[in-house]
């Protein structure tokens, strides 16, 4: 599930980037659906591992965390769609994501395979 909202929210900045037409603004809506879908997943994951006694202080953490990424990307994404053009903007912003997501799911997946059945219930 994981991979294919990776996959959808890297479709829909190319299809922003080839799309010069309303499409592009219907598949666009693609990333917000794939992102509150993933926060859910990874919030309840990250839940189920972290001690009450943390929990809040980690998930604030992580919510700056989010919104710090959109505070520095936003901007840097205007410049380029400015400088550069909205096609090729959205291309090189679909490629960097897809290498942080590659990065990023590869090594979750091994962590994900390497833990036993029912470890999270007994961390709780």
């Amino acid at each position: 599930l994981l991979t294919l909202l990776a996959v959808l929210i890297v479709s829909a900045m190319a299809a922003m980037a080839l799309t010069s037409s309303w499409w592009g603004v219907v598949l666009g809506a693609m990333i917000p659906l794939s992102r509150g879908i993933s926060t859910v997943i990874f919030t309840d994951a990250l839940n189920k591992r972290v001690s009450s006694h943390y929990r809040a202080t980690i998930n604030s953490l992580v919510s700056l965390g989010m919104r710090a990424g959109f505070i520095i990307i936003g901007p840097l994404l205007g410049l380029m769609i400015d400088s550069q053009g909205v096609s090729i903007s959205w291309s090189i912003l679909a490629i960097a994501c897809a290498i942080v997501f590659t990065t990023a799911l590869i090594p979750l997946y091994a962590s994900i395979k390497k833990e036993p059945a029912g470890a999270v219930s007994q961390q709780l």
